[in-house]
């Protein structure tokens, strides 16, 4: 009983690649994150957009995050007549490009949420789910999952977790 504890012991502190049902393997992203920069009118892979919000992030990944937008993509709820929460200050719709870059490769994916100023807690606000939809380098091919979860009402800092499996990522 006690070896089978500390093998789950150490499967918490270090989980950082394992294979999946497919055979790729998988790594856990564990990191967190702080807004530097905010860019009008930015591009990624030809494509244009009205605005960048570039992160930096350290942890199971290091590098940087950034979130492509597109003024479209940006709607205010209530302007659209869609009830919201009583309490709520404001709530909208968001659509975001999510591009991670790190010295291992690009992952990169689509993100939709609605944010209300209602769902801010002590251990945090609102997520921004990030679905995988590959990369470059080890993250080619790459599928799963990343979230980023507002630590502050600023909007600046964040923690982001996730699961991104793909068939060029590394066993450890």
């Amino acid at each position: 009983m006690k070896q089978l504890l500390m093998l789950l012991a150490m499967l918490l502190v270090f989980p950082v690649a394992f294979a999946n049902a497919d055979g790729n393997n998988c790594r856990n992203i564990n990191a967190k994150a702080v807004l530097v920069d905010i860019e009008a009118d930015c591009e990624f892979a030809g494509i244009e957009y009205s605005g960048c919000f570039i992160t930096k992030i350290k942890g199971t990944i290091n590098g940087s995050w950034i979130s492509y937008v597109k003024d479209e993509w940006y709607v205010i709820l209530e302007d659209l007549g869609v009830d919201t929460p009583d309490l709520a200050e404001e709530s909208w719709y968001n659509r975001e490009f999510e591009v991670f870059h790190s010295k291992q490769g690009t992952v990169w994916g689509n993100a939709q949420f609605i944010l209300d100023w209602q769902s801010w807690t002590n251990d945090g606000g609102p997520s921004i789910p990030t679905m995988v939809e590959g990369g470059t380098g080890i993250y080619e091919g790459a599928t799963g999952w990343i979230n980023a979860i507002y630590l502050d009402a600023a909007l600046e800092n964040f923690k982001v977790q996730g699961r991104v499996c793909g068939p060029n990522i590394p066993d450890d």
